[in-house]
């Protein structure tokens, strides 16, 4: 007989299985050391059945933990009944371990319940080095994906509770900061300990034929949810595409990532079919082009979802393209780049094929990302690796201004404090700009002015491969504009002759001496609506606040301002947008 369905257990079991999954993140957190996992949130969680499907999914970097459902079943495929309890699997390989770019380790747990595989517990994490010809990972040229790092398979990494010596002594004598990555792996065994405690607690609390039931309504549920949200959008097809700058190969040679998407009743296909062939290094591997595309869709539909997405979120999605492109490479192309490149374009293209379809749900275009790896002597004199960001505006929505100084990903904001006091680097900058949002009747946020000073005897390098937008801009919906600022700008000055070097994206490794400046101008994100329909106080708000000149405020969005008493000119605003 069928367990019946207690709407209020359903929604006990739905948040206890999203709590699980942000309490590992909390592991994470607390316990990794390298600087992108416990500081910018670069780390993925989640939860999954025995035949891989995704059951809950931690706040940080969701399209992280979508790429788990096929590595999940890369390790079922793989060990089938040769999986026991302890066994903690290792895996990074985008072509046989349905991984994204080689830094990103990913570990799987399985969960067992008197001698019966149930669940699965996901982490990811950005590693500092995995082998390849420089820390980190964001370096282009590679001459293929193994010049990129070690290749690792599904592999067992422990074995019913035990390390596999073998294994893990091959793992760390072929990785810099040995002793760094491997604090970080086991800061995520750490969190599948936690989790798999308390999956557990559940199963002891339920059984396994209710919680099981239950797991099942949950995909159920959320697939009528989604369901229902496609619904809402009109029938058609729709097509959008966006651009990165380059490959960090063929010098400013744009690669563009196109989509087709078909909207039909419930469901939704997006067909990639017609972007760029394969390149270099900006390659995303197609388990990551599915994670990121579904991402895509999700972000377009009813926020209060975002928490409980699972299984049954993704079934009314279907994702398309032939082998042999920029989203769907074959081996052994590299992929080193593709967590942002082209990870963002397949997002932004999807953004605005939809954006034709329901622009009120749809965000406008963010500001590229611009970022760098950083390597060399610390302060102290020991070996380090750093990932740092810039970021830009975020792009504006149907009734709200974009966020300042934000990646849309949901990678967090550096501290200053850790910076400075673990990396060879004075922040001597970091400000928001005036005129570089993109104008609309919801404005896109500012752009960014960092400056950064190299400190220290000792030299250090950095290369720019997570970096893009300085010759391909975003867009704008719904009668928006883009930044007035179109790209983002890098360079160094060097202390010893004051020249003013260029540091173009995709590029490296640039080498570092003390006192040499590094200058950062992120654009803009994009705006949605007719600026001329900005409520004019808000326009105020921000001439006061240093975001828009009076110039601007008149010429784009039609609103006078009285500079000696910092009032709005009620009249002449009214004539200037009647004209």
């Amino acid at each position: 007989m069928a367990t019946p369905i207690d709407l209020m257990t359903l929604s006990v079991i739905q948040n206890h299985l999203a709590v699980i999954t942000r309490e590992m993140g909390q592991v994470i957190i607390r316990c990794s050391q390298n600087y992108p996992s416990s500081q910018l949130f670069d780390f993925s969680t989640g939860a999954f059945d025995a035949k891989g499907d995704l059951l809950a999914q931690g706040a940080s970097l969701p399209g992280n933990s979508l790429t788990g459902r096929g590595q999940v079943r890369c390790v079922l495929e793989k060990f089938g009944s040769d999986i026991y309890p302890g066994d903690e699997f290792f895996m990074n390989d985008p072509f046989v371990g349905a991984g994204t770019h080689l830094p990103c380790s990913y570990e799987r747990r399985p969960i067992f319940y008197n001698d019966e595989l149930l669940f699965f517990t996901h982490t990811k994490q950005h590693q500092m080095d995995t082998s390849g010809s420089f820390p980190g990972g964001y370096f282009p040229n590679a001459y293929d994906i193994h010049a990129e790092g070690l290749c690792i398979p599904p592999i067992k990494y422990k074995e019913r509770g035990k390390p596999v010596q073998g294994v893990q002594d091959f793992l760390y004598n072929n990785v810099r900061y040995r002793d760094d990555v491997k604090i970080d792996n086991e800061s995520m065994f750490a969190a599948h300990k936690i989790g798999a405690e308390k999956v557990q607690r559940l199963l002891e609390r339920y059984g396994k034929e209710t919680l099981l039931t239950y797991v099942e309504a949950l995909k159920d549920k959320m697939e009528r949810f989604v369901r229902s949200e496609i619904e809402k959008i009109p029938d058609g097809t729709y097509y959008g595409e966006a651009a990165c700058d380059d490959d960090g190969t063929n010098y400013e040679v744009p690669v563009v990532v196109r989509v087709t998407v078909t909207i039909k009743g419930s469901n939704i296909t997006l067909d990639f079919s017609e972007s760029d062939k394969q390149v270099n290094f900006i390659n995303s591997p197609w388990e990551n082009t599915i994670a990121r595309a579904i991402t895509a869709v999700f972000y377009s539909l009813d926020p209060s979802l975002a928490r409980y997405h699972n299984e049954g979120s993704c079934r009314p999605i279907e994702v398309v393209s032939p082998p042999g492109t920029c989203v769907r490479p074959v081996y052994p192309a590299t992929v080193g780049a593709c967590p942002i490149y082209v990870a963002n374009q397949i997002r932004d293209a999807i953004f605005q094929a939809l954006g034709q379809a329901c622009p009120e749900k749809v965000t406008s275009g963010w500001s590229k990302q611009m970022g760098y790896d950083d390597w060399g002597l610390d302060r102290r004199g020991r070996p380090f690796w750093t990932a740092q960001f810039c970021h830009g505006g975020g792009g504006a929505t149907c009734g709200n201004d974009g966020w300042p100084y934000v990646m849309i990903s949901g990678l967090r904001k550096g501290n200053v404090e850790v910076i400075e006091s673990r990396y060879p680097w004075r922040v001597e900058k970091i400000g928001m700009t005036c005129d570089t949002e993109g104008a609309g009747q919801w404005r896109g946020g500012p752009g960014t002015h960092a400056e950064w000073v190299a400190e220290g005897s000792a030299r250090h390098q950095f290369v720019t491969g997570n970096s893009d937008g300085e010759w391909t801009g975003i867009f704008a919906l719904a009668g928006g504009q883009e930044p007035a600022q179109k790209f983002n700008i890098e360079y160094l000055i060097r202390k010893k002759t004051g020249e003013k070097e260029i540091v173009p994206t995709k590029r490296g490794p640039f080498s570092v001496e003390e006192g040499d400046r590094l200058v950062v101008l992120a654009t803009g994100g994009a705006g949605w609506g007719d600026p001329k329909k900005r409520d004019p106080q808000i326009v105020l708000r921000d001439v006061i606040n240093a975001l828009v000149s009076v110039q601007r405020a008149r010429d784009v969005y039609g609103v006078a301002v009285d500079t000696d008493r910092m009032v709005i000119n009620e009249e002449e605003t009214r004539k200037l947008r009647r004209s």
